[in-house]
Parts: C-alpha cells; sequence; structure tokens
C-alpha cells in the first residue's frame, strides 16, 4: 500500500517541482495508551519516509473516534 502511494507522491512533486508539496495525514488518537498496539502505523512508517524529502512538508492531523 505505502509503495504505490509513494511514487504517486514523487510523480505529483516532479508535475510541479517549483512548488512546495503540502501532504495531510489523518492520525487517530487512541483513548487508551494499549489501542496503539491494536492500531497499524502506517502512518508513522510514511511520514518517515516523506520526511527526507525535499519540497515536500508532511502535515499530521490528529483526529479522535468519538464512541
Amino acid at each position: 500500500m505505502l509503495t504505490p502511494l509513494l511514487h504517486y507522491i514523487d510523480e505529483v512533486d516532479a508535475r510541479y517541482s517549483d512548488d512546495e508539496l503540502l501532504i495531510f495525514l489523518p492520525e487517530f488518537v487512541p483513548a487508551h495508551w494499549w489501542e496503539h498496539l491494536l492500531h497499524n502505523q502506517t502512518g508513522l512508517i510514511l511520514r518517515t519516509a516523506l520526511m527526507f524529502g525535499k519540497g515536500k512538508t508532511v502535515i499530521s492531523v490528529p483526529y479522535k473516534f468519538e464512541r
């Protein structure tokens, strides 16, 4: 899932190379500490992969799921 997304982001970045690329990542905020273990860490992996790219800004948008 991450590889195609990273390729797409690179394509968009190349197409608009003179512009700053903003990437918004929604992040689930668990209610309890142990819920971190249950949820996928894809956002963390994606943010880490994008952190070293020039011209890219990663913005994390936390949200809480109300039960």
